[in-house]
């Protein structure tokens, strides 16, 4: 007959066990927290679907230029070229507000998520670095 473990050992043992699954818990948040995190969902995307993005944004860009800037056909009233003037002049004022500051704002955000890419690219194309021994 096998000797039982005494009640202290027994209650020792499960307050180790609890707090070591509190501990994996613990970090598993950690781990979870630094996943879900989206600066970190959207460099993941970008490193994954960098092709799909850059044609996406053509065509989107393309679309959006076709329909601000598209000729609405012949229209008998003068309210289309009236229409397509306003819609001109309050484009180019609002851009030329924003422009400065959403330049800056794309440089802060984009350029340490782009240029590790860049460097990554451009790094394939440079010539191993060799070291002179004068002899």
């Amino acid at each position: 007959m096998a000797l039982q473990p005494d009640r202290q050992t027994l209650k020792l043992q499960a307050i180790n066990a609890l707090d070591q699954a509190r501990t994996n818990l613990r970090g598993g948040w950690a781990e979870a927290r630094e996943h879900w995190r989206p600066r970190n969902i959207i460099r993941e995307r970008v490193e994954k679907h960098h092709i799909a993005i850059a044609v996406g944004s053509v065509v989107a860009g393309f679309l959006a230029f076709r329909w601000l800037f598209a000729d609405r056909g012949s229209v008998a009233s003068g309210a289309a070229p009236r229409r397509r003037s306003i819609t001109s002049f309050l484009f180019n004022g609002l851009w030329g507000i924003a422009r400065e500051p959403l330049l800056a704002l794309a440089t802060q955000q984009l350029l340490p998520i782009v240029l590790p890419f860049i460097s990554k690219y451009m790094s394939q194309f440079q010539a191993p670095h060799q070291t002179s021994n004068p002899e």
